[in-house]
């Protein structure tokens, strides 16, 4: 693999980009398992009405990207529905505390075309998943123990440690299961194609774009807006099939799984790999598009998407 993916794929995450300080993840985090340990599931999202209306004042800039969103999508966008979008959020976020510990049986998952889960399933060698920042990625993951699918996901714990030591006391088996590209990102490289070669999945989140990190701007939502390209080089290094995932949030207990392969393998050429690195980033953002359209108030990523300045 060149120098230029291993650094576009383990850039270290920039705070450009981070909707809540990590302490105050740290502490909403612990007041939903404090909630859940008293009182399961229901408890807790009561407690959760608490936490995110603290969060609602005190989050301008989340609030100013709600609003954008929903502008955009010709949505109502009142007070009271960046409320319920950032509520949703914490719902998502209360989830991830149950999911994460293993309680898939408290949720219903939905999947999307059956034969794709089936081929993932039959695979003698991994695929990647390209997620991103809508609904939820721990339920794809929830959903992928339910059905015997073994997945690994790519995080970077450089900038939010002590949210990961929060979730990994919930489940010390965690660990095992991701790939963390703040302890060495060769090791995490070779590790990545190492699970890939045993036949397991490879989540990476790719719509985020992180600080000295090579990018793609392509159109979304009417505008363009800039896309990681360390995840569509890394998948043309690991010469793999790659698909894009999410599992949206329907309210009560309910978790609809989308799955689209983008590619049997991703080639860029060498004569113009730019073109080929727009092509894929764009397919990418089309189903992404089509997924937030879908689901407005899925989305997750509460800050200027659509800034392209370097």
């Amino acid at each position: 693999m060149t120098n230029e993916s291993e650094s576009a794929i383990a850039s270290r995450s920039s705070s450009s980009w981070l909707s809540i300080p990590e302490r105050g993840s740290v502490l909403g985090i612990r007041a939903m398992v404090w909630a859940v340990g008293i009182g399961g599931r229901t408890f807790a999202r009561a407690i959760l009405w608490f936490v995110m209306v603290y969060f609602f004042a005190f989050s301008t800039k989340a609030r100013r990207a709600s609003r954008d969103l929903l502008k955009r999508l010709d949505q109502p966008h009142r007070t009271a529905d960046v409320f319920g979008h950032l509520l949703r959020f914490g719902q998502v976020a209360l989830d991830r505390v149950l999911l994460v510990q293993g309680k898939t049986s408290s949720f219903e998952f939905d999947l999307g075309p059956r034969e794709l889960f089936e081929e993932l399933q039959n695979a003698k060698t991994g695929a990647l998943l390209l997620g991103a920042h809508v609904g939820s990625f721990e339920a794809l993951a929830g959903m992928a123990r339910h059905f015997d699918l073994k997945v690994s996901t790519v995080v970077n714990t450089g900038g939010s440690k002590m949210v990961t030591a929060v979730l990994q006391h919930l489940n010390p088996e965690l660990a095992a299961s991701l790939i963390d590209l703040d302890k060495g990102r060769l090791d995490a490289i070779f590790e990545v194609r190492r699970r890939l070669e045993d036949g397991h999945h490879v989540g990476v989140l790719a719509d985020r774009v992180v600080e000295a990190e090579k990018s793609v701007v392509v159109p979304f939502l009417g505008q363009d807006a800039r896309f990681p390209a360390g995840p569509f080089v890394f998948a043309a290094s690991m010469r793999c099939p790659v698909y894009f995932v999410a599992a949206i949030y329907r309210g009560g207990n309910r978790y609809q799984v989308y799955a689209q392969r983008l590619a049997e393998r991703v080639v860029l050429p060498r004569e113009d790999r730019d073109a080929g690195l727009r092509k894929y980033v764009g397919l990418y953002s089309d189903h992404l598009e089509r997924l937030v359209r879908i689901a407005p108030t899925n989305w997750f990523n509460f800050y200027d998407f659509w800034d392209v300045s370097e």
